[in-house]
Order: C-alpha cells, then structure tokens, then sequence
C-alpha cells in the first residue's frame, strides 16, 4: 500500500466515521457514552495453529438484558472485544474462549448520557428514511473521487482541502 492510499484511506475514514473511546481492560473505566465504543484489550501467547482459529466472545449485560459480541486477535499477543452501549447504566461483562487466557474474564463501567454529536447508529425510518438512533434525521450527501490513485500528490492534495469545506459526509 502506497503513502498516498495510507492517506487517502485515513482521510476517508474521517470523513465517514466518528472517533470513540477506547479503553483497555486494564484501564479503570467509569464512563463510556451511550452508543459510544469500548473495548476491552487481553494478552494471550499466540497458539501454534494461529491466531485466527482462537474463539473470543464476550457477554455484556444490563439487568435482564445479554448482548453477545465476537472478540477478535489485533496483532502480536493482543485479542481484543468491542461493545456499544445501547442504554444507559451499569454494564458487566464475561468473555469465554477456547483459551484458558482468554476465558472467565470480567470487567465492568458505566454508559452515560450521550454527548452533544453523538447520536447514536444510523437506523431505516418509516421504510424509505434514515435517521440516528436519538432520532435526528440522517441526510447522507456523497461524492465519489475516480481514479484517485492515477493522481498527482498536488492534486490529492488539492482535492483534501477542497472536500474538507464542503457539504458531503461521505466520499
């Protein structure tokens, strides 16, 4: 992969995705904004049939609600789980894995109240409509940028400066 698409690549992901938290789990956690992002990193030797054939869930639960999320291997000894609060309050969680490191382990914070931008996921409204979660409505305005690649480092540059002053949310 090529500078140019490392950038390209990340200015497109700004432009499409917001920024959330992240947290290890050896952080203390007291708070994680509802419909925020946490994450939860474990350290476990890489077996020797690879990485990717190790099983990772995680269970989050609230009072009676249990929302199960696959985890997944993010380099080196690292395995990691994510999980967005869909309401507020205290959330636990256990992991189970075919790993014994991986396995039994717990943690817990809290979802608070959604700050100012953050709306929540994007959801279908009334069959033809998109709206966030918190029910402000989701207008998707894009352009697309052909044979980026072909360009010149002047022109890239050219067309960054020129999408960040404009209407579009998505390229």
């Amino acid at each position: 992969m090529t500078i140019k698409t490392r950038r390209y690549l990340g200015l497109l992901f700004c432009l499409i995705a917001a920024f959330p938290m992240r947290v290890s789990a050896a952080e203390t956690v007291n708070a994680v904004e509802k419909w925020g992002l946490f994450e939860a990193t474990f350290q476990a030797p890489i077996p020797q049939d690879g990485p990717l054939q190790t099983d990772l869930m995680a269970t989050f639960t609230q009072d009676d609600l249990s929302i199960t999320v696959p985890g997944f291997w993010d380099g080196g000894e690292s395995f990691k789980v994510r999980f967005s609060p869909p309401s507020v309050g205290r959330w636990s969680f256990r992991t189970t894995s075919d790993r014994a490191e991986l396995n039994d382990r717990t943690g817990a914070f809290n979802a608070v109240e959604p700050s100012a931008g953050n709306h929540g996921p994007i959801e279908v409204f009334q069959t033809f409509y998109l709206r966030y979660a918190d029910g402000t409505p989701y207008h998707q305005f894009g352009t697309t940028c052909y044979a980026w690649v072909h360009q010149s480092e002047a022109t890239q540059q050219q067309t960054l400066q020129t999408l960040a002053s404009s209407p579009f949310n998505k390229i």
